[in-house]
């Protein structure tokens, strides 16, 4: 494909962009990464204005432009104003060259980043009932607050109030049905009802009398009066809930954006259509009317799609779907959702708009396979914790404990941030301690899924060990940091697990050393932890002030008590005390028994019996 020319104002406005939005260390492994350019070498130390400006310039010098912008828009953090410098440019009627972006079929998404947020929104999306009848889609938006189209609960509102108030007693009517799914078109059970709350209505705005037409210039009605929208309060906080029976990870809920929308941006609408399970479908924005009011665009709904939350790549909500366009000056069928910008300043003008902490962790007290939890929620909270680009620890080193138990914290951990952008990768120090430096680096780049084609050669020379420890690590560094980003609003954490790191060491020093530079760089990893089972690091390579350290306890009876109670509570059962402290006694002597008769380990004893009697309370 042929390159295109910038205009002098499109490189400056890149340039702005540019330096703006990343810091001159992401661009210099930007550089690197794409184009094996060292940024240094034509822009020695420079400021982040500098560095782009450089960078820019160099791509277009070498005629690589649309390579960059193609590299900006698949590979690097997706910013708003990149994504709207891009969407002008491309524009069919702008002069600009940039026209041919669309053969790139901008804008497009990881695939990782892009798959954990769609499950992690799903859970947030919720069809909406009214009377046992499926009438709407809503999201969750607070810890115990749903939006919705206003027109999905119309029926159960006083619409000559002035304020909209609710009729009396129809809270009751109203269920949100949150994780209603289904594969290979089987539903995957009923989902989890919520009732909406006695005093459900929070807020609201009706939609507009001529909703489905275009409402543009010269003289739209005032749409912003209009915006069709209910806020719907539960009966409890399931945004503060687990998402997972066995506990874990909460719901949470979507954050109002600060964002704009924008002709041309990649749209996904998340929709219960037809009262269905939760589909999906992609596609794009064709225009906003005048006030910005109206969001038109091109994605596939139907009648129970109404108040459906729209997302762009990253899944920000940026609108609410609340209509189909009927136009006849239309030649594509267009659909439409109201600006959630609008719906934010609304409720905020209303001293509606909920301002919480985020929702706590959960100890697990079962792994997703079924497999029991007892105790270790200081384990749980120091790996929840430490998971957060705020945290100073970067190490969580294991002590104690049998074989069974260290093996069972690295599956405890891989549980804990299962279903996040967060990843685990776990080695054996024993099997893996012959490996040579260049060996174990590119088993960690392809275990993690980045590129590995540009890997330093081993010099011939005496230069091995600089190899080892600075070129080695420089470019596993520069790979790593292209691809996994960090920030308070996405934090992303990536895991290396070492088990029986006390039992063994890399056999090669120059293993050793790509190890160490690795450990000893947690500024210029930030989204680097490791899980070290056995042992701390040593201090004279780890500042203490890094490592949080954990002791395995064996388990008691009240850890098996409290299993039990969890089992029962989930299970709707209800044991008394007395049963459940029997119960506890009981599998724990006869675990320590059975360990000791059969010789096998006690953990595992423990699980099974545990289980077993769960099943079996009254």
């Amino acid at each position: 494909m042929a390159d295109i020319a910038l205009t002098p104002a499109e490189r400056a406005d890149l340039s702005r962009i540019l330096a703006d939005d990343f810091e001159a260390a992401r661009l210099r492994a930007m550089a690197e990464a794409w184009f094996a350019l060292n940024l240094d070498l034509i822009a020695p130390g420079a400021a982040a204005a500098e560095a782009a400006e450089k960078f820019v310039a160099w791509a277009d010098q070498r005629g690589r432009t649309l390579e960059l912008l193609a590299r900006l828009r698949r590979d690097a953090p997706k910013s708003l104003r990149l994504l709207a410098f891009l969407a002008t440019m491309a524009n069919p009627g702008a002069s600009s060259p940039l026209q041919a972006l669309t053969q790139l079929n901008l804008p497009m998404a990881q695939w990782i980043p892009f798959a954990t947020s769609m499950l992690l929104r799903g859970r947030q999306i919720c069809r909406v009932e009214v009377g046992g009848v499926a009438l709407g889609t809503g999201v969750l938006v607070g810890e115990d607050r749903v939006l919705t189209a206003f027109h999905v609960v119309r029926g159960c509102i006083d619409t000559a109030a002035v304020p909209l108030v609710a009729l009396p007693g129809q809270g009751r009517r109203i269920i949100c049905r949150f994780d209603y799914l289904e594969d290979q078109n089987k539903p995957l059970g009923d989902g989890i009802p919520v009732r909406a709350a006695d005093d459900w209505l929070l807020a609201a705005s009706m939609h507009h009398p001529r909703e489905g037409e275009l409402l543009d210039l010269p003289a739209p009605p005032d749409c912003s009066q209009h915006l069709d929208y209910a806020l719907i309060r539960l009966e409890r906080a399931v945004g503060k809930e687990p998402v997972e029976p066995g506990g874990g990870g909460p719901r949470d809920w979507v954050p109002f954006p600060e964002g704009e929308v924008y002709p041309n941006q990649a749209l996904v609408i998340g929709q219960c259509p037809g009262g269905q399970p939760l589909h999906i479908d992609v596609g794009r924005v064709e225009s906003l009317d005048q006030r910005k009011s109206r969001v038109r665009y091109r994605l596939d709904t139907i009648l129970g799609s109404s108040g459906s939350p729209c997302f762009d790549l990253e899944f920000n909500l940026v609108a609410l779907h609340n209509s189909s366009l009927r136009d006849p000056s239309l030649t594509v069928p267009l659909n439409q959702g109201v600006s959630i910008r609008q719906i934010r300043d609304h409720l905020q003008a209303a001293n509606s708009l909920q301002s919480t902490p985020p929702p706590d962790f959960i100890p697990l007290w079962q792994l997703p396979s079924g497999a029991p939890v007892f105790g270790r929620e200081d384990f749980q909270h120091s790996a929840w914790s430490m998971r957060l680009p705020a945290s100073k620890q970067r190490f969580l080193a294991i002590k104690g404990g049998d074989d069974q138990s260290r093996r069972f914290t690295i599956e405890l951990a891989k549980s804990i941030l299962a279903g996040r952008a967060d990843v685990v990768i776990d080695y054996d120090m024993v099997a893996i301690q012959l490996k040579s430096a260049d060996a174990f680096l590119l088993d960690l780049a392809t275990d993690l899924k980045l590129p590995t084609e540009n890997v330093p050669a081993r010099p011939v020379d005496r230069q091995s060990s600089r190899w080892a420890s600075t070129k080695l690590f420089d470019w596993f560094k520069t790979a790593f940091n292209a691809k996994f980003v960090t920030t308070p609003d996405a934090p992303l954490s990536v895991w290396i697990a070492l088990d029986n790191y006390d039992r063994a060491a890399f056999r090669d020093p120059e293993t050793t050393d790509v190890l160490l530079s690795l450990m000893r760089a947690p500024e210029e990893l930030p989204s680097l932890r490791w899980l070290l089972i056995g042992a701390a690091p040593d201090p004279a390579a780890v500042p203490p002030q890094l490592v949080t350290e954990d002791v395995i306890q064996p388990p008691t009876p009240e850890d098996v008590g409290r299993y039990l109670q969890h089992h029962a509570e989930h299970h709707n059962k209800r044991p008394t005390p007395a049963t459940l402290q029997q119960a506890a006694t009981t599998v724990f002597n006869t675990a320590q028994s059975f360990s000791t008769s059969m010789k096998q380990p006690f953990l595992v004893i423990l699980a099974t019996l545990a289980g077993e009697f769960a099943n079996n309370l009254p």
